[in-house]
């Protein structure tokens, strides 16, 4: 609790960087995990600024 209290993060952020650093190595516990998107995007970028406009007019209404 006082690690992750000192540094601004949670207990399980703690923990899983424990676990990481006990199974796989001090150095992988120090790295960012590359994460891999497992769905494709339903919206490409003029399909999302499309619903955020449309999201935004209906909340003004």
């Amino acid at each position: 609790r006082e690690v992750a209290e000192g540094i601004g993060c949670t207990r399980r952020t703690v923990e899983q960087i424990r676990e990481r650093c006990i199974c796989e190595g001090l150095q992988a516990a120090l790295e960012r995990r590359v994460r891999f998107r497992e769905r494709s995007r339903v919206l490409d970028g003029e399909g999302e600024a499309r619903l955020v406009s449309l999201a935004c007019m209906s909340h003004l209404k």
